[in-house]
């Protein structure tokens, strides 16, 4: 038992990277005895739509995204984010956890695998191709979140 469970304090884990770095699998097997929590979930909610293309244009909800996270967390003592697209996201957690947020971690994986990867799920919600999914990521923030996690976390190849 670490003390933070005896004060009450929560266990939360940030994981992130680039479209088909791996993320949900790395959660689930990393971190079985956390709640996992997809913010894209959190995201298609919100949005109320399932396809990569409308999900690309969902940089105004952060602030949404942020409150339903945090609702969402507040319910388990140990929680692994997985896919954070904006640095703000990742800031405002980070400045509403503090130190209960015990690892941050960055995904890196090549292009050609993440490419594979795309290419092999044939994900009904694909409805575009691996580059144009690719740059909807970077117009959401992602390529900040990488430096931001690149330097207040820790990277984790994936490959």
């Amino acid at each position: 038992m670490k003390v933070r469970d005896l004060v009450g304090g929560k266990d939360i884990v940030l994981v992130s990277g680039k479209l088909c770095s791996g993320k949900g699998h790395y959660c689930t097997t990393n971190y079985p005895d956390h709640f996992h929590l997809p913010v894209s979930t959190v995201v298609k909610q919100l949005a109320n739509t399932q396809s990569r293309s409308e999900l690309a244009k969902t940089a105004s909800l952060d602030d949404d995204i942020v409150q339903a996270l945090i609702r969402e967390i507040d319910n388990h003592p140990r929680v692994v984010v997985d896919g954070i697209r904006q640095v703000s996201v990742v800031r405002a957690l980070q400045n509403q956890y503090g130190n209960q947020i015990t690892d941050i971690i960055w995904l890196g994986v090549p292009d050609n695998t993440r490419r594979a990867r795309f290419a092999a799920r044939r994900d009904v919600k694909d409805d575009v191709d691996f580059d144009t999914a690719s740059a909807g990521d970077v117009a959401l923030g992602i390529d900040d979140v990488e430096r931001h996690f690149s330097t207040s976390g820790r990277v984790v190849s994936n490959d």
